[in-house]
């Protein structure tokens, strides 16, 4: 909770899971609902493969709206400042506003 009073982003950098089962990605998903109010963005990791099942953490884990990045960078806004700007190397970058990353997201 602390984290979420200073910092300006969470970033989740693979691994989120330790056998890529949807019930692992259910309980981060838990506690990002209930203990993160700021932005999200997150990266895959080989961890998350193992189970042949990596959408449907991808999904169990957007719908907390935490974001994906899949070889995009992202554009966010919070507590009115911008951070991380797309590259112009990558022609398909997302530019996304975000505000919480929360269950009221």
């Amino acid at each position: 909770m602390r984290a979420s009073e200073t910092a300006d982003v969470l970033a989740v950098c693979g691994d989120m899971t330790d056998y890529g089962l949807p019930e692992e990605a259910a309980v981060l998903a838990r506690d990002i609902k209930t203990y993160v109010t700021i932005p999200c963005v997150a990266v895959v990791g080989n961890h998350d493969f193992e189970s042949g099942k990596i959408q449907e953490v991808q999904n169990i884990l957007a719908e907390t709206g935490m974001h994906i990045l899949n070889g995009q960078s992202i554009l966010t806004d919070n507590r009115s400042k911008s951070w991380g700007r797309p590259l112009p190397a990558f022609a398909d970058s997302a530019e996304v506003s975000a505000g919480r990353c929360s269950k009221s997201a």
